[in-house]
């Protein structure tokens, strides 16, 4: 098995395994990660209350208790992302994290906040309270950090100010002297993406050599339908989009071009979504799936390179009729 290092985590790669008479072998995948909202895996947000918010809960003897998968550390009080969806690199979308709740206490008074909710499109959080929903906090931006570590998105620096309904809650349930807009703490999240789409890139396709010897033999030539090129390195598709798994790079990834099959006057062209079709053959190459490959690197420069990666007839979606079997001299497994 191998292993793949992710934002301090190692995720296994199961080895590729197969055995086909013709195969295509791709050297190289760079996949560059799309501006759009992607699903949220994991995480952490961690809330750290001012002094002043800490002085204010101590004079009223108020107790902060976290419970569920909250906790209390040594940076403040922490809530495990869930879910949610986010564009990278950009305050839009939502962070989940359910089964955290915050009871804030005061001799038989109690209030549980649950599941809080951040929407960083609106710059709020919400909370669930006695079935209802609460605005706890607004988010404010101006002094923020926003980063990408990996897959992942860090807000940083962020400061989160009560609203009127919250400041009410703990001004008539607490005795607390606090008003709307006092900061009530600063917050940091990170939201690790548990896929990324694709906006762009390039496969590169060298063709077996088993599989080059066969084509070769029966005089069989392969060239490019463009967009796709072919050079020393082999043949190059343009990524069109698309989306992986950040865990172990399965998913699927478009391309535009494709590869012609030529022999005299028989050619047999093979682009993706739009299978050619002649009277005596049917040659189709829809999409690559990119799963169980080799390692993923060049993460920090927000880019995805897969290397050495099989692509057997069968997995690239490619379909051969009977009556062209002895032309390609290869039988797809």
């Amino acid at each position: 098995m191998r292993e793949v290092q992710r934002s301090g985590r190692r995720h296994r790669l199961p080895h590729l395994i197969a055995t086909t008479a013709l195969a295509i072998a791709a050297t190289m995948i760079v996949a560059q990660p799309a501006a759009a909202k992607d699903p949220v895996g994991d995480g952490l947000t961690t809330l750290k209350p001012t002094k002043k918010i800490g002085k204010a809960l101590a004079k009223g003897k108020v107790k902060v208790k976290p419970k569920g998968s909250a906790s209390a550390g040594k940076k403040g009080l922490e809530f495990p992302v869930t879910g949610g969806q986010i564009t990278p690199g950009a305050p839009e979308g939502k962070v989940q994290h359910q089964g955290s709740r915050l009871q804030l206490k005061k001799g038989k008074t109690k209030v549980t906040l649950r599941n809080p909710l951040i929407n960083l499109s609106k710059a709020k959080l919400n909370v669930g309270v006695s079935g209802s929903s609460l605005k706890l906090f607004e988010l404010d931006y101006r002094k923020a950090k926003i980063s990408r570590d990996g897959f992942a998105t860090v807000y940083s620096k962020v400061k989160a100010k009560l609203t009127k309904p919250s400041a009410k809650v703990l001004k008539k349930g607490f005795g607390l002297k606090v008003k709307k807009g006092t900061v009530f703490g600063t917050a940091k999240v990170v939201a690790d993406l548990s896929a990324v789409s694709l906006k762009g890139g390039d496969t590169t396709l060298v063709p077996d050599p088993d599989a080059a010897d066969a084509l070769a033999g029966a005089g069989i030539s392969l060239s490019p339908i463009g967009p796709a090129t072919a050079g020393p390195g082999g043949f190059e598709f343009p990524i069109t989009g698309g989306m992986v798994s950040t865990s172990d790079l399965s998913g699927d990834i478009t391309h535009s071009g494709g590869i012609k099959f030529t022999k005299a006057d028989f050619p047999a062209p093979v682009a993706p979504r739009k299978p050619t079709r002649s009277p005596d053959s049917m040659v189709r190459l829809i999409f690559f799936r990119a799963g169980g490959s080799s390692s993923p690197s060049g993460r920090r420069k927000e880019k995805l390179t897969l290397s050495n990666t099989i692509l057997p007839l069968t997995s690239c979606g490619m379909s051969v009729r009977a009556s062209s079997l002895s032309w390609m001299s290869a039988t797809p497994s």
